[in-house]
């Protein structure tokens, strides 16, 4: 069995107040810059089509019928990207009345990985 690792940390920095002058003291101080990142691992793709093409009465997204491998390459030139993460040419619906051969979690999608980064001010007021 495969173990998936998540990984995420974060970051919150008070920005002391810059300047000589009052002025610039007064703009700079009260600000806080945050940051989040975080990590997950690529998820297993199973390809399907849509529809009950093998008349199995499975209920539609249930039990989903699989593709049939084409025998073009799945990983091909601009493959990897966002728009196209594998060849869409390498797999077709099969026959009617009959199973696809593509296996389950045969590809793997992409990873995650996303930065956030966050400036804000906050008020800091003191009452008398």
């Amino acid at each position: 069995m495969q173990h998936q690792v998540r990984f995420a940390i974060s970051l919150v920095y008070s920005v002391p107040g810059y300047g000589d002058s009052r002025f610039a003291r007064a703009l700079s101080h009260n600000w806080i810059l945050s940051s989040v990142y975080k990590s997950r691992p690529a998820f297993p793709l199973t390809i399907s089509v849509f529809g009950d093409t093998a008349n199995a009465g499975t209920v539609l997204g249930e039990n989903p019928i699989r593709a049939n491998l084409t025998g073009q390459p799945i990983f091909g030139p601009g493959t990897h990207t966002a728009e196209h993460w594998f060849n869409p040419v390498a797999f077709a619906a099969p026959a009617a009345f009959t199973f696809g051969n593509v296996g389950r979690n045969t590809l793997v999608g992409p990873e995650c990985r996303r930065w956030i980064w966050r400036w804000r001010a906050i008020s800091v007021s003191q009452s008398a």
